[in-house]
């Protein structure tokens, strides 16, 4: 109690040099009652909150490591906090806040782990507060994508901030949501809804956008004006230059400012090598006959609408391929086979957890772990033993322990291809290999292939990413066998590349960009550049034929690049 005194005697004699020192005593990290006495005697007393708040002594990411520290002395602190500003009796210091009860609410969403602020955050949805109700929102939407309590708000930035958080979502609800926001008569709500809907690669609602570029009210004007520089598409250049001279002073600032956005972005690129995370990525050439070939391409650029209309440009070893015809291609919901083996290391783990968390609601999932090196082991009935699931989306292939022993490579692969998932049209058996043991058994080669062509028959595809110290022997039997069944195939540059592969995987089976040529053919270590112009959007991409082309069965030849 002498100590509780002194330190609150401290406090109320030299309160600014207090804050000071004990903000850095909670930083330092550490535990004990003593600290913990001092940041209840903070937060009691509102100090803890005017820093936490107070831009002018800390910036947003020093605000959210104060946070975290003190989570660390006291675990369900961002609990508390959440609570006092849900509080009744709190309500008038909330308004008092203004800004800084938004700040803090920011501080609590990027501190807090997990959902378990979910409970609070709905209960200050129905908070007097706005601005409050708004933050609410946003972090409710960004955390279980659940906005309908939101959209009915009768305040706009409510509902603005939880169609801003659906923004990157592609489920099925997301899109819903975004739709019925078209609707909503607020300039920033329908703003953001045309935004979410445009990066999804809905270009229908590209006729919204213009017509409300022509809208008589000018925060509707200025609006479109940002949402057109927000989407980064060079095709919308000659609408913002008229925005620019808009008669409003505002839409004119806004469309000004979105016209500088493009300019640093242009001067930045300038004269620089493109990065390799560019909107393009060349990933294979086919030949089937006839004398025209057909390029496959992951893609990041959204499909142009009706009045902007995509063209291409394509060279291979310095010749022009003429009569080049491009063409987008989507697919629905796709079955997913993983198969990985025992023990992998982080780099897969995180190219399996965006598979995971970036596949769409409709797509199937079954992932098998196996043991390198390891034959197929055989039951006394001559039957193969069925294989060890680790984990499933799909209903009738349930998970099974990872403490059970793992099949052979090659059984998981062959029982991943036969699962009954329902989608056997598009399914997809996805190996990431790191070793070339199970590879180089005695039959391996001519059984892997056999699993392929029985693949290409049922009308299912293998794809394969491969670790950067694979040897050759073994690269050549994975391309082979993708190149049996049209599937894709990556080489890792580094341990890092499991994961940045995982993406252009999915993305492309999503959705891709398929070019037709004729003439120009590919030979061994021939460059191919591919410049793609959606509306003013210019994108590139530069790929090199580093390996001899795989000849399929049905006749085709692949070129993996």
């Amino acid at each position: 109690m002498q100590a509780r005194a002194a330190i609150a005697g401290r406090f109320a004699a030299a309160r600014q040099e207090f804050i000071a020192e004990a903000i850095t005593l909670i930083r330092s990290g550490g535990n004990g009652q003593g600290r913990r006495y001092i940041l209840t005697h903070l937060t009691e007393t509102g100090a803890f909150l005017e820093v936490l708040v107070d831009r002018t002594l800390l910036t947003r990411e020093q605000a959210v490591e104060l946070m975290t520290a003190a989570m660390r002395m006291e675990p369900q602190f961002d609990i508390r906090l959440m609570r006092w500003l849900v509080d009744g009796a709190n309500q008038e210091l909330v308004r008092r806040l203004g800004s800084g009860a938004e700040a803090l609410l920011e501080v609590l969403t990027l501190s807090s782990p997990g959902n378990r602020l979910l409970p609070v955050a709905v209960q200050l949805l129905r908070s007097q507060a706005g601005h409050v109700r708004s933050k609410a929102a946003l972090l409710v939407a960004q955390r279980n994508q659940r906005v309908d309590l939101a959209l009915s708000d009768s305040d706009a930035r409510v509902r603005a901030n939880a169609i801003e958080a659906l923004w990157g979502q592609r489920t099925p609800g997301a899109r819903r949501a975004l739709t019925q926001a078209l609707e909503d008569g607020n300039n920033r709500v329908t703003g953001n809804a045309i935004l979410g809907l445009f990066r999804m690669g809905d270009v229908s609602v590209v006729p919204r956008l213009l017509d409300m570029m022509r809208h008589p009210s000018p925060v509707f004007r200025a609006t479109a004006a940002w949402v057109m520089g927000q989407t980064a598409d060079r095709a919308f250049l000659p609408r913002l230059s008229e925005l620019a001279a808009d008669a409003d002073a505002g839409v004119a600032e806004a469309a000004g400012r979105a016209l500088e956005a493009f300019e640093r972005k242009e001067a930045v690129s300038a004269g620089a090598e493109l990065p390799e995370e560019s909107l393009l990525r060349i990933l294979r050439v086919t030949e089937s006959g006839g004398g025209r070939r057909q390029l496959s391409a992951m893609s990041r650029i959204p499909k142009p609408p009706a009045e902007l209309p995509a063209t291409v440009k394509l060279a291979c070893g310095g010749n022009e391929a003429p009569d080049a015809q491009m063409r987008y291609h989507t697919m629905g919901a796709l079955a997913l086979g993983l198969l990985l083996p025992d023990g992998w290391g982080q780099e897969m783990h995180e190219a399996v957890k965006h598979l995971l968390h970036h596949k769409a609601d409709s797509d199937r999932m079954a992932m098998v772990s196996y043991q390198p090196g390891r034959p197929a082991p055989l039951a006394q009935n001559g039957k193969v033993a069925a294989p060890r699931v680790v984990y499933s989306l799909v209903p009738s292939v349930p998970s099974r322990t990872r403490n059970e022993p793992g099949p052979g490579m090659l059984l998981g692969a062959q029982s991943l291809l036969t699962a009954p998932t329902g989608l056997a049209a598009q399914a997809n058996l996805v190996m990431l290999v790191a070793e070339a043991a199970s590879l180089e058994m005695p039959g391996a080669p001519d059984f892997l292939m056999g699993i392929a062509r029985r693949a290409d028959q049922a009308g299912a595809f293998l794809h394969v990413i491969a670790a950067a110290e694979l040897p050759d022997g073994a690269q050549s039997v994975l391309r082979a066998a993708c190149g049996e069944t049209g599937g894709y195939y990556f080489t890792c540059a580094g341990g890092g590349d499991y994961l940045k592969n995982a993406e252009f995987l999915l993305q492309i089976l999503h959705g891709g960009i398929e070019v037709s040529y004729r003439d120009a053919r590919p030979a061994d270590g021939t460059v191919i550049e591919l410049q793609i112009f959606s509306g003013n959007t210019i994108a590139r991409a530069r790929a090199e034929c580093t390996k001899p082309p795989y000849r399929a069965q049905n006749g085709s030849t692949i070129w993996y690049c």
